[in-house]
């Protein structure tokens, strides 16, 4: 093969990754109006799980819980 036939596969091979790339980072930006929408509705769906019950507060459990999303956990924390 001569040097130029090598470097217009290079290239070739280079655009149709190119591409690829571009059509995962496409697909990933899908998932955000359903992330945008679970974490929008979080609140009040927490509450409606943790506040369902008609009993009152007594102790030892006397400070109400929060309603606000955790955090995420470390990388580290995981299973394996």
């Amino acid at each position: 093969m001569k040097l130029a036939e090598i470097l217009s596969i290079w290239k070739k091979f280079l655009s149709e990754t190119a591409l690829e790339n571009l059509e995962e980072t496409e697909a990933l930006d899908e998932d955000e109006d359903f992330q945008k929408a679970v974490k929008n509705k979080h609140k009040s769906m927490k509450k409606r799980l943790i506040k369902l019950g008609k009993q009152k507060n007594t102790p030892p459990f006397t400070k109400k819980p929060s309603y606000e999303r955790s955090k995420s956990a470390s990388a580290d924390f995981g299973g394996s």
